[in-house]
């Protein structure tokens, strides 16, 4: 039920890496940076392309005026902390100067006249049919709204400008620079994270379902395995915290850490189930058997991990308190829910995890065999 509950959590889940996530407010990197920025000015830069198809020469003076106009729409976005596009060089009359026609005739040619001059820049380019204008945005890395709320603003604010010009002659809009690179990279990262999990998960259960030669048998006893990951990372939905690189990596290696276990635990009570013939007390004595040895397992594993809670990289002191998260949980789990459900999958003496014959000539667990060669062997000596 508690596994059930956490899955909803799992559909809050976001990707967020940005650079402010990725080190302590207190780091040297991040000391520098704010000290560049107070000195210099803003350093995030967010690049927004405006591609005009090359009309007749009259045109240019039209996309310069709407460059502007977008200029000045972007400029008002909280965070953006200045502009600057090859239309920042051009002059731009006052509404209220009362230019007369005439004026505005020789304003325009003035410009059409300085179009070689703005392409020989690095913020106006012609390829082929298209002429592009890069307009480009600063703002601050450590203060400001955070780069997905500045990018969602930049984007509708874009919109809304574009929406006041003919459909005709609306132009194709490109974004890049660094903010809309960790803007991508947080989606990127969540759908990569399910997409990973998933299919290690799928071929996971096809591995155990071959070895326990029992499709029902493999789904079952990777219900264990995936209670880990749903708990710890609905924790994470539950509390609206974002995942990055290093949280998807750990989700990955605690689902094998754990079927590793779980699978030792099983295949070791189908060996006990096959010696004892008792399945009640061939569970007790493969929880002796293999507890203390998944107890320490995950206690180093999960331990090791700790030292990562320090690094100046908080992705890095993420990834550690979260691979102990997880291994705690997968210890729990493999203690506590797989010999529940090992005991709870067997009806009137017929087994649900795995089949009761054994295929000769396949031997999926060779060490579980030589642990049963050994174990024969000391019970050998004891009586002699």
């Amino acid at each position: 039920v508690a596994t059930g509950v956490m899955v909803w959590p799992l559909t809050h889940l976001e990707g967020r890496f940005t650079i402010d996530r990725m080190f302590r407010p207190e780091s040297e990197f991040a000391t520098n940076i704010r000290w560049l920025e107070q000195r210099v000015g803003p350093i995030d830069a967010t690049e927004v392309l405006i591609r005009f198809p090359v009309d007749a020469e009259t045109r240019f003076f039209r996309n310069l005026r709407r460059v502007q106009t977008l200029e000045a729409a972007l400029g008002r976005v909280p965070g953006v902390t200045s502009t600057f596009s090859a239309a920042s060089f051009a002059a731009e009359p006052d509404a209220g100067s009362g230019l007369k026609l005439m004026q505005l005739a020789m304003l325009r040619r003035s410009l059409e006249q300085r179009r070689d001059e703005f392409l020989s820049g690095s913020h106006l380019a012609e390829q082929g049919e298209v002429e592009t204008w890069r307009l480009t945005l600063r703002s601050s890395l450590f203060s400001g709204p955070p780069r997905e709320e500045l990018m969602r603003e930049i984007r509708a604010r874009t919109a809304e400008v574009l929406e006041r010009w003919e459909p005709e002659s609306r132009p194709e809009v490109v974004y890049t620079g660094g903010s809309e690179i960790f803007y991508e990279t947080q989606h990127a990262v969540l759908v990569d994270f399910a997409e990973s999990l998933l299919l290690a998960f799928s071929l996971i259960s096809v591995m155990m379902s071959r070895a326990f030669r029992r499709s029902r048998g493999g789904l079952l006893s990777m219900f264990p395995n995936a209670v880990p990951c749903v708990t710890v990372f609905g924790i994470l939905g539950w509390m609206d915290r974002g995942i990055d690189i290093g949280m998807t990596v750990a989700g990955c290696i605690a689902l094998g850490i754990a079927v590793d276990n779980t699978s030792h635990l099983l295949m070791l009570f189908r060996e006990n189930r096959r010696e004892i013939g008792d399945r009640h007390e061939a569970l007790r004595i493969t929880y002796a058997q293999s507890s203390t040895a998944v107890f320490q397992t995950s206690l180093i594993c999960g331990l090791s991990m700790l030292p990562y809670s320090f690094a100046a990289m908080l992705y890095l002191s993420r990834f550690g308190l979260l691979m102990s998260a997880l291994m705690g949980a997968a210890m729990l789990s493999d203690l506590l829910l797989t010999p529940a459900l090992t005991r709870a999958a067997w009806r009137d003496g017929r087994g649900l995890l795995f089949a009761e014959f054994r295929l000769e000539g396949v031997d999926v667990f060779p060490l579980v065999d030589v642990g049963r060669e050994r174990r024969g062997e000391r019970q050998q000596a004891e009586k002699a």
